[in-house]
């Protein structure tokens, strides 16, 4: 990741911009087994409304960015994000803790590929305390138009489980 700056010499009024490549932050959880599996968002027949998946850190800081391989079908439309949210009895419990910016459905892939969402607020996560990373979307119901979230059919991530919002129930 880079970062833009402009720059000003005060003695001579000259202006410029540069890249500046940002600090490395540190990678606390990760699941990179190949993906075989979609769960549909937002499509009529399935009806997931919301995707979650519970981790729990290893590590205790801030949380910056957070990782999810998405498809598009057809050409849908509005803005999906990734909300921080606790635990509730193993659901996550409906209240961010933190949100990440907000993307353009429209703008994601045909191709499966990775996306990463990042937090612009300095929430920290805790070690050993389950979370929850809840993909959500505004998009329009439609069996042609949807979101897919790419993942493994079998011997997911040790360290939490993966559930989806139908209705009113995870």
């Amino acid at each position: 990741w880079y970062e833009v700056h402009a720059i000003r010499n005060s003695n001579t009024d000259d202006r410029a911009l540069i890249l500046h490549k940002c600090p490395i932050t540190q990678q606390d959880q990760s699941f990179t087994t190949t993906t075989d599996s979609s769960t549909s968002l937002r499509k009529v027949t399935s009806t997931a409304l919301k995707f979650s998946q519970s981790f729990v850190p290893a590590l205790s800081g801030p949380l910056t960015s957070v990782e999810f391989e998405v498809t598009k079908t057809g050409s849908p439309t509005g803005l999906m994000w990734v909300t921080l949210e606790a635990d509730d009895s193993g659901n996550p419990s409906g209240t961010p803790l933190a949100t990440s910016r907000i993307m353009d459905v429209s703008r994601l892939p045909a191709d499966k590929g990775r996306l990463r969402y990042l937090f612009d607020t300095n929430t920290s996560v805790s070690v050993g305390t389950t979370y929850h990373l809840v993909y959500q979307s505004d998009s329009t119901l439609s069996d042609s138009n949807y979101i897919s979230l790419w993942g493994t059919s079998a011997g997911g991530y040790a360290n939490g489980s993966a559930k989806e919002l139908h209705g009113s129930s995870w």
